[in-house]
C-alpha cells in the first residue's frame, strides 16, 4: 500500500504543480531534466556541504531528492500562468508524461528501504528496470508537444 502512495506522489508530483500554477509543460519538462542533471552532478558535494549541520543520515538521504523537487517548486512558482486556462486540458497527457520521467528520475536516488518497497509492485518494478527506456520516449513525446502544441509569434501575421 505504501508504495502506491509513494509511486502516486512521483507520477502526480508534475501533474500538480503544472496544473496547479498552469505552467507550459515544456517549461515544466525543461525544468525536470535540469534538476536530474543537478542532482546527478552535485548531490554529493551538498551532502558534504550539509553534513555539519545535519546529524541525521536518514534526512541526508533525502538530500538528491530534495534537489530533484526544488527546480519543479521553482519553475512553478516562477512560470505561473505560462499556459492560458483554455491549453491547460490539452497539456494534460504531457504533464503525466513529465511525471512518468520525475518518477524514473526520482525512484532511483530515494533510500534503500524505499526503493524495495517500490519494486516489490510491479509497476514500481518496471519503473526501476526500464528507467533509460521511459525517458528516452518521453523525451522523444515532449519534443512533439514542443514543436507542434506551441505556436510561434510569426503565425497569423501577414506582410
Amino acid at each position: 500500500m505504501e508504495a502506491y502512495v509513494i509511486l502516486g506522489f512521483l507520477f502526480g508530483f508534475p501533474l500538480l504543480i503544472g496544473g496547479l500554477f498552469r505552467v507550459n509543460t515544456s517549461h515544466l519538462f525543461v525544468s525536470i531534466l535540469a534538476a536530474e542533471i543537478l542532482e546527478r552532478y552535485f548531490a554529493d558535494e551538498a551532502i558534504l556541504v550539509l553534513t555539519p549541520f545535519i546529524s541525521s543520515d536518514i534526512a541526508l538521504g533525502y538530500v538528491g531528492f530534495a534537489m530533484l523537487i526544488l527546480p519543479v517548486v521553482l519553475t512553478g512558482i516562477f512560470l505561473h500562468g505560462s499556459l492560458s486556462r483554455a491549453k491547460t486540458l490539452l497539456h494534460f497527457v504531457p504533464f503525466i508524461l513529465s511525471g512518468i520521467v520525475f518518477s524514473a528520475f526520482a525512484a532511483p536516488i530515494l533510500p534503500e528501504a524505499i526503493k524495495l518497497e517500490i519494486s516489490s509492485i510491479q509497476v514500481g518494478e518496471i519503473l526501476l528496470d526500464s528507467a533509460q527506456f521511459i525517458v528516452g520516449v518521453t523525451v522523444l513525446l515532449q519534443l512533439f508537444t514542443l514543436w507542434f502544441l506551441t505556436k510561434s509569434k510569426k503565425e497569423g501575421k501577414r506582410k
